[in-house]
């Protein structure tokens, strides 16, 4: 297993990072070389969580390099930490009993630990393992007990986020009218802290939820809205996403020309 982690380390230095800034990636290689196993394992964790969607098996390397760290770590909340790490890439993987074991442990470490924030956030994850095996009902129970934790609070990035997956969630049950609840809260929230990702990705779940409604007027509304944070932000992978949005919008609503011009 260690032999993993070298070779890991190695690529991370020399090929990840490249995608963060220069400053990032120098104080993550000072981390990696430090004699501190807490620096070690804050390392692992953001690599972890930074790889589960474009690479869940270099997640689940990273989380297990984590939780074998956490045993030597002085921080309570170590174990906990690793816990989420692990059902989060597990989730990725679409492991979901593995997923739901080790989340289950962290939800019951940072309960004992009395951190409430972390445990949303465990709660998070459990909420998302439901709702991809389908488990609706239970999902919203928790994803609502989670932005409920947030709330009490009044952690923003938490409320936002809680707000934004359980709107999802919504719109898998085809709840419309409780999913733009949702999204309305987290839009305002991210506006407020100009969070330019996060106003782009509601946007969009705001307008395909008025797609689902068939009203294509306010869908067209918040597509647009989406395709000009991209253009501002200059982010040609989400420009490509809004101009496809847009095309399959123009085609529901008949619009032949326009969805040949987006």
């Amino acid at each position: 297993m260690k032999s993993k982690y070298i070779v890991l380390i190695a690529a991370f230095s020399a090929n990840f990072l490249l995608a963060w800034s220069d400053e990032t990636i120098d104080r993550l290689k000072d981390d990696l070389n430090s004699a501190s196993v807490e620096l070690k394992l804050d390392v692992a964790l953001q690599l972890s969580e930074e790889y589960t969607r474009t690479s869940p098996d270099s997640s689940l390397l990273y989380a297990e390099m984590a939780f074998d760290l956490s045993k030597g770590a002085t921080n309570e909340l170590a174990a906990g930490k690793s816990y989420n790490a692990l059902a989060k890439a597990h989730l990725f993987k679409k492991d979901y009993d593995e997923a739901m074991y080790y989340v289950n442990l962290a939800v019951e470490e940072f309960e004992e630990k009395n951190s409430p924030l972390d445990r949303a956030d465990a709660l998070i994850n459990k909420g998302i393992i439901y709702r991809e095996t389908t488990k609706y009902d239970e999902s919203v129970f928790v994803l609502t007990e989670a932005q409920h934790i947030f709330q009490s609070k009044n952690y923003i990035p938490g409320i936002l986020k809680s707000n934004n997956i359980l709107g999802s969630t919504y719109w898998r049950i085809s709840n419309y009218s409780e999913a733009l609840k949702c999204y309305q809260v987290a839009l305002e929230l991210a506006r407020t802290i100009d969070k330019s990702d996060d106003i782009n990705s509601i946007l969009n779940n705001m307008a395909t939820c008025y797609k689902s409604l068939g009203d294509y007027d306010s869908a067209l509304k918040y597509y647009l809205e989406a395709l000009q944070i991209n253009v501002d932000a200059k982010n040609d992978t989400e420009l490509g996403n809004s101009y496809n949005y847009l095309g399959n919008i123009y085609l529901t609503m008949n619009n032949y020309s326009a969805a040949l011009d987006a």
